[in-house]
């Protein structure tokens, strides 16, 4: 089967068991299964992050390509450390008949993940989060969006009354 982009959208609470196991929710196995490798991810939990990435194989790939672009890292030594703390904080996992994965131990302590969880999409990944910890990151983000928005929906020199900008 061919392989095409897929954008994983919206949000799903799912409960994920005591050994790190979740099935993936329902509209996000249907989308990889139009990947070129359903049957794996790869999972990604970086130092500072609050939640865990899944890549899917196409997407994962591309961001190999990307750490070999010598044009976006010049220097040598920058490229070596983004490298080391990108690719050592990654892990393959298989996806059962089932579409369940298997959360490393070591990624659900950095992420706090316990048995409920929030599993969003956020375009070509999909990311797994504490619900508590979402909500509190984007509460803060909200803040800042609107900050954002008002700024840059401001013509120069013109103050404006009101800006209405998208609800989450």
């Amino acid at each position: 089967m061919p392989s095409v982009t897929v954008t994983f959208k919206g949000r799903q609470p799912h409960v994920m068991d005591e050994k790190g196991r979740l099935i993936l929710p329902n509209q996000f196995r249907t989308l990889l299964t139009l990947s070129k490798d359903p049957c794996s991810v790869y999972l990604g939990s970086y130092p500072g992050t609050k939640f865990v990435s899944v890549y899917p194989s196409e997407r994962w790939e591309e961001l190999c390509e990307s750490w070999k672009d010598e044009k976006r890292f010049p220097n040598t030594s920058v490229m070596l450390k983004g490298q080391r703390l990108f690719f050592s904080n990654i892990e393959h996992v298989s996806v059962d008949r089932t579409g369940r994965i298997t959360i490393p131990s070591h990624f659900r302590e950095r992420a706090q993940l316990k048995d409920e969880v929030m599993v969003i999409g956020v375009a070509e990944k999909m990311e797994i989060w504490n619900p508590a910890v979402l909500d509190e990151y984007e509460n803060a983000e909200s803040q800042t969006w609107g900050e954002i928005g008002l700024e840059s929906a401001r013509p120069a020199g013109q103050v404006l009354e009101e800006v209405r900008l998208p609800q989450f």
